[in-house]
């Protein structure tokens, strides 16, 4: 997910939708009423149909929905969404992390030692939320797998090819 560099001033939103255990839609507290889809930034949750997906969902449900939180926008990804740290109290990406909802996405998050790399280190070594599983599988290959299953199953003639 190649990230578009954006030097965006943070501003002050309510979340209106949590889509996954990293993704959330807010409305801009400004006149505009404006709605965004974000990112958290530096993390990754389970997919909704893999273990822990919903508990992802629903943990990040009661942390912000129909709160007033801090956006602090990092970039913009190629799905256009904002990529952003999102701040209520707590930092709610870590919070994610600490809790064990989500991984911390090392592809974004390079420091051996950073607050995620520590806060998800914590979490496995509790064995708190994902971790609870002896071997739970990572959102980005889950999605590696998924999408390799779908291009042998289209393939071999069980899917429609969509261009048909």
């Amino acid at each position: 997910m190649p990230l578009i560099d954006c030097f965006l001033l943070l501003y002050m939103a309510t979340v209106v939708k949590v889509h996954d255990g990293d993704t959330l839609t807010i409305e801009k507290d400004d006149a505009d009423k404006s709605q965004v889809v974000v990112r958290l930034n530096r993390i990754d949750a389970p997919e909704l149909k893999q273990p822990y997906g919903i508990e992802s969902r629903n943990y990040l449900i009661d942390l912000v929905l129909t709160k007033e939180v801090r956006v602090d926008p990092i970039a913009k990804d190629m799905y256009g969404r904002e990529v952003a740290d999102i701040f209520s109290e707590i930092n709610v990406n870590r919070k994610m992390v600490t809790a064990g909802m989500a991984w911390r996405y090392v592809k974004y998050d390079k420091e051996k030692y950073s607050d995620l790399a520590v806060s998800e280190q914590d979490a496995r070594d509790a064995h708190i939320g994902l971790w609870q599983d002896a071997n739970p599988k990572a959102p980005w290959i889950y999605r590696k797998e998924q999408k390799h299953i779908h291009r042998k199953m289209q393939k071999q003639g069980f899917l429609l090819d969509e261009t048909r």
